[in-house]
């Protein structure tokens, strides 16, 4: 279809649309009359909070945001994971949900999601950009395996982020970097007081980053980051102003990029210290 279109698509017809080619390839692969198999309507409908006798199908078809339809479809796939696999099916049942969701983002790029596999669970996260994600976000979450904690503070950023929950997604991403900085610095300092002044002869992190070779404006660069994150996170998310705050996207987006390349640099030096 040509992109002037495609420019032309509101975000309910993208959304719409999306849901529409999620339900028909889940159909391809499930539907037995109704519903998509008793093991996995079951699973879902306790995963879910369904009423009795209502299907996954059903519940697909009321989402009316990508925030609904997202959660939906992570308790889809957290459900069918649990459904033991039959002896001669081929794949396994998170599997042809997984591909019938990866399908449909395929198809509509426009719904800025991307599922990500994390072991064998399956997540709904931002798009983003490739290049960040693949370089900067899917490494930086795969390392902090070594620190639980921070890892699933930084999951939780992105899943928020792919429902559209901003507040709670810059919330979860402050808490991944002060985790993670704590553990580095090896203090139960709060991030403000980490960051601290050259001038006042207190500034932590500022030290820890000269100490590992890295150039003093770098030094500075994280410093200030994370100065202005802190600022930005306790201005509009812990302490809003009593008019209230809103975050378009694309800002959320950034300040949370800015994190993880942040945390990505962390993690290359914490690692190099170690060899």
């Amino acid at each position: 279809m040509p992109s002037r279109w495609q420019e032309e698509e509101s975000e309910e017809d993208r959304f719409t649309r999306f849901r529409d080619a999620v339900i028909n390839a889940l159909d391809a692969n499930f539907v037995h009359g109704r519903h998509y198999g008793s093991d996995l309507e079951r699973f879902f409908s306790v995963a879910h909070g369904s009423a009795q006798g209502v299907t996954i199908r059903e519940v697909l078809c009321q989402t009316k945001t990508r925030r609904e339809i997202a959660f939906a479809l992570e308790q889809l796939l957290e459900s069918a994971g649990q459904v033991p696999k039959n002896f001669y099916a081929i794949t396994n049942q998170v599997d042809a949900v997984a591909d019938a969701i990866r399908a449909a983002i395929t198809r509509h790029p426009g719904i800025n999601l991307r599922l990500v596999a994390i072991g064998e669970v399956y997540e709904l996260h931002p798009a983003g950009a490739s290049e960040l994600d693949e370089s900067v976000v899917d490494p930086t979450v795969d390392w902090l395996g070594r620190y639980p904690s921070v890892q699933e503070h930084a999951r939780r950023s992105l899943r928020r982020l792919a429902e559209d929950e901003t507040f709670e997604s810059l919330n979860s991403i402050r808490v991944a970097l002060e985790t993670l900085v704590r553990a580095v610095l090896q203090n139960g300092r709060s991030l403000e007081n980490q960051i601290g002044t050259e001038a006042s002869g207190d500034a932590p992190f500022l030290k820890w980053l000269r100490e590992r070779g890295v150039k003093p404006q770098t030094a500075t660069m994280g410093q200030r980051i994370t100065s202005s994150f802190c600022d930005l996170q306790n201005s509009w998310v812990k302490h809003p102003p009593a008019t209230g705050a809103s975050f378009d996207r694309a800002e959320a987006e950034y300040a949370i990029y800015v994190v993880f390349s942040l945390m990505r640099l962390i993690s290359r030096l914490a690692d190099a210290a170690e060899v």
